[in-house]
């Protein structure tokens, strides 16, 4: 038996609802990409019922594996941590977390970083690890600050959105095509403005996550007229969206929008501007290029030419899918990809 534990609202509070887009921001989480996470894992396992964990967790009393969809829980200020963990010293109910990953800058050393942990963050990593057979992290940079703190429970398995095109068996399709971009923004330096620029300028479609997001794009004068504006609360009409505008490229700084993409069998590049998104694409083997190395000449057909999506890519990416699998088989939960490593 599995129950999904949401940090966010469930799936049926979500999907069809168009409210102020505030209002649908906040039901996410305060950022949209949440969904691309939350909803994947929701395709992916046999649960028998969905719940808010942060008001229900610590009084559950089932037998049955809880599973939470993680996000950069590791960081100083450890309050996700701390409420969801903090009181389950005295419970015996099994979790399984799945990507848990931290908030670490690019160029943090990681002892300095575990060293910036609270002891109330600490101690509810290790409640966490005693109440899991296997934590699922992002990456190794998360696994090596779990080793730091005495936790060796953790497998990489990077975002679980990432195995959709495994669980729907579809092939990640190489594309040189420049009129279907979609740009995935978020409050960005000077340096990366011109791409989106560029999207503004040819009309391209641009995706927002957070209030951030749809504060910046006023401010530098993009704004929703024709409609090249978006906002999605849930994976469902987020899919939707780019199938039916037959998106055939993706790029920016938001990792779960472009992991949206990819999710559909689009191709995808990951602009990275902190560790959080750099361990992810290096442990899922994503094209990417640094936020830093981005130059004035950049061009869409450049962008294109350094998401490839290779025949050793994919071979990589089965083995990935299959260790997955055999990951959520090991932690009693079962699932929905129709092939079993047992």
């Amino acid at each position: 038996m599995a129950i999904l534990a949401n940090t966010i609202r469930p799936f049926d509070e979500r999907y069809g609802i168009k409210t102020d887009y505030k209002e649908m921001i906040e039901k996410c989480g305060d950022n949209t990409g949440n969904v691309v996470f939350h909803d994947a894992i929701r395709q992916q396992i046999k649960f028998d019922k969905e719940m808010i964990s942060y008001n229900e967790l610590e009084t559950a009393k089932e037998s049955a594996v809880y599973v939470l969809p993680a996000a950069n829980w590791i960081n100083r200020d450890g309050r996700v941590l701390q409420r969801l963990f903090g009181n389950l010293s005295q419970s015996h109910i099994k979790v399984l977390v799945i990507g848990l990953g931290i908030q670490m800058n690019l160029q943090e050393g990681i002892k300095d970083f575990v060293n910036s942990l609270s002891k109330a963050t600490i101690t509810a990593l290790k409640i966490m690890s005693e109440h899991s057979i296997s934590i699922g992290v992002r990456g190794a940079t998360t696994g090596a600050v779990l080793d730091c703190l005495g936790i060796h429970n953790w497998q990489v398995i990077g975002c679980p959105s990432y195995y959709e095109p495994y669980r729907k068996n579809i092939t990640i399709r190489q594309s040189k095509n420049t009129d279907k971009i979609l740009y995935n923004i978020k409050p960005v330096p000077k340096k990366v403005d011109k791409i989106f620029d560029f999207a503004v300028k040819t009309g391209s479609h641009i995706v927002v996550q957070s209030k951030n997001d749809m504060n910046n794009c006023e401010q530098v004068g993009y704004t929703n007229t024709g409609g090249h504006i978006h906002i999605f609360n849930n994976r469902k009409e987020w899919e939707e969206f780019l199938l039916n505008e037959n998106i055939s490229f993706s790029t920016g700084l938001r990792f779960h929008g472009n992991m949206m993409a990819f999710s559909c069998g689009i191709p995808a590049l990951w602009i990275i501007s902190d560790e959080r998104i750099h361990e992810m694409v290096e442990a899922m083997n994503l094209p990417y290029i640094y936020e830093r190395d981005i130059e004035n000449n950049i061009s869409p057909d450049k962008l294109i030419e350094l998401a490839d999506y290779n025949e050793e890519f994919m071979k990589q990416y089965k083995q990935m899918g299959e260790a997955y699998v055999e990951f959520l088989e090991k932690n009693e939960v079962e699932h929905c990809f129709g092939r079993s490593k047992s």
